[in-house]
């Protein structure tokens, strides 16, 4: 007696795109919502905070990438501050340890 398999690989591969996009958009968030917040610098205008963000997911070949940071336009001189008093960089190491987590709890 032969046993069959159902063949569930694709199922399974656009389920894990689908929860690594997931949990990189909500990495990525609160990466930026982390760095707004721990910031050395301030102003009256809060335009640092406002030009903090994070970008969707999106396929790039065969992997799943995001980001997030200060625009370039607006908030180019985030970069400068980043530079002096760090704040991107500590916010992305305190949230992306978590994005393993996030992709398991989607999947």
């Amino acid at each position: 007696m032969r046993a069959l398999m159902k063949w569930n690989g694709d199922e399974i591969i656009a389920n894990l795109d689908r929860a690594a996009r997931e949990a990189i958009d909500e990495t990525t968030a609160a990466a930026a919502e982390d760095a707004k917040s721990s910031h050395a610098y301030s102003s009256r205008s809060g335009r640092l905070e406002g030009e903090t963000i994070s970008e969707p997911a999106k396929a790039q070949g065969d992997r799943v990438t995001g980001s997030f940071g200060t625009t370039q336009v607006r908030g180019f001189y985030g970069l400068f501050e980043e530079l002096k008093r760090p704040f991107l960089r500590p916010a992305a190491d305190r949230q992306f340890p978590k994005l393993a987590e996030r992709i398991r709890e989607k999947s």
